[in-house]
């Protein structure tokens, strides 16, 4: 398993650590090859399912879930970038709070 795998479906991360899986994530959403990939294969997706006979249901469902997928992962990405973003202004609430620190 990968580095960062965890048991059940929530983890908590300190905020250094939601900053720079923040900081990952907006890094491969943005990355042109990774955009062309998600955008060439929802089309791909949906026009297989666009051209599968309406019988064949089986295939049809899995060309949907598959493009549904996609949606999914960009989903995921954009949802870590903004608890990193949210992080941040955490640590920055408490860097510019002089008595936050003491306390």
């Amino acid at each position: 398993m990968a580095k960062g795998i965890y048991k059940g479906l929530t983890r908590k991360f300190s905020a250094t650590e939601e900053m720079a899986r923040s900081s990952n994530a907006k890094r491969v959403l943005e990355e042109p090859l990774i955009a062309e990939s998600f955008d060439t294969l929802e089309l791909e997706y949906f026009n297989a399912w666009k051209a599968s006979s309406p019988d064949d249901k089986d295939a049809r469902e899995r060309l949907w879930m598959a493009a549904m997928i996609i949606g999914k992962v960009r989903s995921n990405l954009q949802s870590i970038i903004n608890s990193g973003k949210i992080a941040q202004a955490e640590v920055d609430k408490i860097s510019a709070t002089p008595d936050a620190i003491s306390h």
